[in-house]
């Protein structure tokens, strides 16, 4: 299993799924929840209805839901992107971006 597996999710939001990626915090206080804005029917920001929400991924196999504390949720539309802001679990490698310029 690729590491970066455990970072990778389903999502489903009232009849919808799609995926999403789980980036965690440098500092391991939170992590973001990458998706497409669509994968959430579109709502708005302030409108996400949590109990419609739920996430899965395959630990060691098997395929299992996670239990999540949502913080916040923002979007764009143009861009079909959505990002939720939930509580740190454990167990993620963390993804770090670089660029040429870092040494």
């Amino acid at each position: 299993m690729n590491s970066f597996d455990k970072n990778c999710i389903r999502i489903e939001y009232d009849g919808e799924a799609g995926s999403g990626i789980i980036i965690p915090a440098f500092d391991n206080s939170k992590i973001y929840i990458v998706t497409a804005h669509h994968v959430l029917k579109d709502t708005e920001e302030g409108n996400l209805d949590i109990s419609k929400i739920s996430f899965f991924r395959t630990i060691d196999g098997i395929y299992q839901e996670l239990e999540l504390t949502i913080n916040d949720y923002k979007c764009d539309s143009k861009a079909d992107i959505a990002v939720i802001q939930a509580d740190y679990i454990d167990g993620l490698p963390h993804i770090y971006l670089s660029s040429a310029y870092d040494k």
